[in-house]
């Protein structure tokens, strides 16, 4: 996965999201829930702001490596802050949230 260095996804974009996710605390329990909260803000964000990415993209796609997703941008935001998190669990937290 390459989105957070897409160049089609702005700089102030990829800083922004990431910006916001350094928020989300590391340890378990109750933050868990300020941190999908967080994840939730995140994604909604891809996928109001300008360039409207898809919430989701379909398993065939994820293989494939096409087309990003916002909760595939986020996993790899993720990823780059140190937490593990796969794509599916972030397209689960949204599912819930939404």
């Amino acid at each position: 996965m390459q989105y957070m260095r897409d160049p089609q996804l702005p700089a102030e974009t990829r800083a922004g999201i990431i910006e916001l996710l350094k928020r989300a605390p590391r340890s378990r329990g109750r933050s868990r829930s300020y941190r999908n909260l967080l994840i939730h803000e995140a994604v909604r964000r891809l996928v109001k702001g300008p360039h409207q990415f898809a919430k989701t993209r379909g398993e065939a796609t994820a293989q494939l490596d096409r087309r990003e997703s916002a909760c595939s941008i986020v996993a790899e935001a993720l990823a780059q802050l140190g937490v593990t998190l796969k794509e599916r669990a972030i397209e689960d937290i949204v599912r819930i949230r939404d």
